[in-house]
């Protein structure tokens, strides 16, 4: 079971909208709540150092999802096949 503490770190995490790759928008950014699970006590863990590893992990995840994004347009693609799960698998 997952329980969720008041004091668990949290905060926007901006991202882009869902503009689709070929159209231009402003900078508007949608933001959605995260709340970070973690085993270290809240008190091992302090509010700088978790700040640091989940920026180091949203930029890991970002690079990825922005490189496939672009080169398959995966976020908008409409074709279903029996192959998609593994064209889908490949690496970017």
């Amino acid at each position: 079971m997952i329980k969720h503490h008041s004091s668990s770190p949290r905060g926007p995490r901006p991202r882009p909208n869902d503009t689709p790759p070929h159209q231009t928008s402003s900078d508007t950014l949608t933001h959605r709540l995260c709340r970070p699970l973690s085993s270290l006590p809240m008190t091992d863990a302090q509010p700088e150092q978790v700040t640091v590893w989940l920026q180091g992990h949203w930029k890991i995840e970002n690079r990825l999802h922005w490189a496939r994004d672009v080169v398959t347009c995966e976020d908008h693609h409409q074709l279903h096949t029996a192959n998609g799960p593994r064209d889908h698998a490949r690496p970017a």
